[in-house]
């Protein structure tokens, strides 16, 4: 989909990737360092941030997410989350619903690598 993302400059290593076509209007962070790039969260996942992204980089691109969606995790292949750190969160989930637990207001469950709030 052409110009899904709007880019906004803060300065020339810091800019602000935005889905303002989507009812979310999602924000994404792109800083540009010495060796490395970090785009902070990865969008909602329709168009291909990580393409935009390099666009605005020459240098290697890491990304980190605030937070994450179970939904989205597997097209956002790119995020740097271990395997097994999925796979416990998943059994975190599986475990939540057993009990009852997975709506909304249910309670924060803190676990070792992450934290739910339902």
């Amino acid at each position: 989909m052409d110009n899904w993302f709007t880019i906004d400059h803060i300065d020339k290593d810091t800019h602000i990737i935005s889905e303002y076509r989507h009812w979310e209007e999602t924000h994404a962070y792109l800083l540009n360092g010495t060796e490395r790039s970090l785009l902070i969260d990865n969008g909602l996942g329709i168009c291909n941030i990580y393409d935009e992204a390099i666009k605005l980089t020459d240098k290697p691109v890491t990304d980190v997410a605030t937070h994450i969606h179970l939904k989205k995790v597997f097209p956002a292949h790119r995020l740097n989350i271990h395997p097994e750190i999925l796979i416990r969160m998943h059994n975190a989930f599986r475990q939540l619903e057993s009990e009852g637990k997975l709506h909304y207001g249910s309670g924060t469950f803190k676990y070792k690598d992450f934290v739910i709030w339902m």
